[in-house]
């Protein structure tokens, strides 16, 4: 259970309309379900919609299943005390998710935060892993250090629901950069090229229209 007033749990199923589809054989009009958690802050939300979206999995028979879970404070903290301009900010955006780690150093420079940045995109892997970044981006903002123990949390309670899955990391996971602002993950399969679910935290949804609030969700 949630604590609060106006926590509301909604879903959706239906087609969706992109201006450009992901692939050039994927369509422009996709059907797609997802479930969405509007109103609380707290990790409990992020754990909830992570076990109902395993719970889909189980149900719909997806086998050899991956969650590789992410969170997008680690590159936001790294990259804010930067102030970089938006076009250098698109091309480090596209390096860490190319895992250049030649071109990320060329574009910084001899920056401080560099050597944590080009890192980065390596620290991947199961929950070992998570050992091994805590060293390498050891002296980071302490807004790295706060989404590491979320992810450290956030995988207990996965292993926790002995779900037939592979639980992964992969700090240079940005999908959703702009949109997401905490705890990110995607849903893969052997026989599929791409993930089959994404989702993540947003919270600050609604605040074009006055009212601001923490959400969380898949699709």
């Amino acid at each position: 259970s949630l604590p609060g007033d106006g926590v509301r749990r909604l879903c959706y199923a239906g087609t969706v309309v992109h201006a450009n589809p992901a692939g050039v054989l994927d369509s422009r009009v996709p059907e797609k379900a997802g479930a969405e958690i509007f109103g609380a802050a707290s990790l409990a939300a992020d754990a909830e919609v992570v076990a109902l979206l395993l719970e889909v999995l189980r149900v719909n028979e997806v086998a050899s299943s991956v969650l590789v879970l992410g969170h997008m404070g680690i590159y936001q903290s790294l990259t804010a005390p930067l102030a970089l301009p938006p076009d250098v900010e698109r091309q480090l955006f596209a390096a860490v998710q190319n895992k250049s780690e030649t071109d990320i150093a060329e574009l910084l420079g001899r920056r401080t935060e560099t050597r944590h940045l080009v890192r980065l995109p390596m620290l991947m892997g199961r929950h070992d892993q998570l050992g091994e970044a805590r060293r390498a981006l050891a002296g980071a903002p302490p807004g790295v250090e706060r989404a590491l123990d979320a992810l450290e949390w956030l995988a207990a309670r996965v292993a926790g629901l002995d779900a037939p899955v592979e639980v992964r990391f992969d700090l240079a996971e940005l999908a959703g950069y702009g949109y997401h602002n905490g705890p990110v993950f995607s849903a893969y399969q052997p026989a599929q090229g791409s993930a089959i679910a994404r989702g993540g935290r947003y919270d600050g949804i609604g605040a074009a229209f006055g009212r601001a609030r923490p959400a969380t969700g898949f699709d």
